[in-house]
């Protein structure tokens, strides 16, 4: 967690000295107005920023804002209407049976394999791959218990993403595959180790053994993310339910799991053939 905020904090202190007071630069307080804070909106529209990226800096403005209003430096809040962006519309990547053949196959006898098989068969991320422990997996309810995440440095936190625990029913192919790694893991009570028998660095994973894994495989060098949405387009495109996929993923708002929803369309076919009332003539 201290590891997320520090980066977060960092974003932010960038964000403020390089895309904020560049454009107040002389301007008291009481100088400010909506038109001036839209036309940094704008400026940075302009130049193609991300929405997301643009909503950053409308946040830091209207924090300044905010306790210039309790410092008793500012008596009016000069912004008349919201300026913030609706945020664009999500896009992913993911792999086809093909390409997850491919890499799987290629990758047997990489130390990174167990991960991405887990990978690609439960839509984990990565932080909760590396993170889990033998304690979190049980073979008598063939469940795996999802809490906690590995950070950079080595650091352990006790809790998801979404900040909620969730649980993952194994397959019989993951149940078996996972029974087989126990038999020869090390002492270290974490499922994924190294060849050292450490485990994974997260700072390293995705851009040394991952990209290593799909060079091997020659297959496109996607983010280790883009596993997850495999997963979850896999997962719709097989019959899946998007309800069922949230609890799958762990989101905690629908909304985030419906950009998989339009990949469940061709499937539909069939589930129309079960209501079909004929068309009778009446003599």
């Amino acid at each position: 967690m201290r590891q997320s905020i520090s980066r977060q904090g960092l974003s932010y202190r960038y964000t403020l000295d390089s895309q904020v007071l560049p454009h107040f630069q002389g301007v008291g307080m009481n100088k400010i107005n909506h038109l001036m804070i839209e036309s940094v909106r704008n400026h940075y529209l302009r130049d193609g920023l991300k929405s997301k990226t643009i909503n950053r800096v409308m946040t830091i403005i209207c924090l300044i804002i905010k306790f210039a209003l309790e410092q008793g430096e500012l008596y009016q809040n000069p912004i008349r209407k919201s300026l913030y962006l609706k945020d664009e519309a999500k896009q992913f990547s993911y792999f086809e049976k093909e390409e997850i053949h491919a890499l799987l196959r290629s990758s047997r006898e990489l130390s990174s394999f167990p991960v991405l098989f887990l990978a690609v068969n439960t839509g984990m991320r990565l932080g909760e791959l590396l993170g889990l422990r033998w304690d979190r997996v049980n073979f008598n309810s063939n469940k795996i218990e999802i809490t906690r995440t590995l950070h950079a440095k080595g650091i352990l936190q006790e809790k998801t993403k979404s900040g909620k625990a969730r649980y993952f029913p194994m397959n019989e192919n993951v149940r078996s595959f996972l029974l087989q790694l126990k038999a020869k893991s090390s002492g270290t009570g974490f499922v994924f180790t190294n060849q050292n028998g450490d485990p994974f660095n997260p700072d390293h994973f995705s851009g040394r053994n991952f990209k290593r894994a799909c060079k091997r495989a020659k297959v496109r060098c996607l983010r280790f993310h883009d596993l997850r949405h495999t997963y979850a387009s896999h997962f719709m495109m097989n019959g899946g339910t998007i309800f069922d996929l949230r609890v799958m993923l762990g989101h905690s708002d629908i909304k985030t799991t419906m950009i998989y929803a339009h990949l469940s369309q061709e499937h539909l076919m069939d589930a129309s053939k079960k209501v079909n009332f004929g068309v009778f003539n009446e003599e």
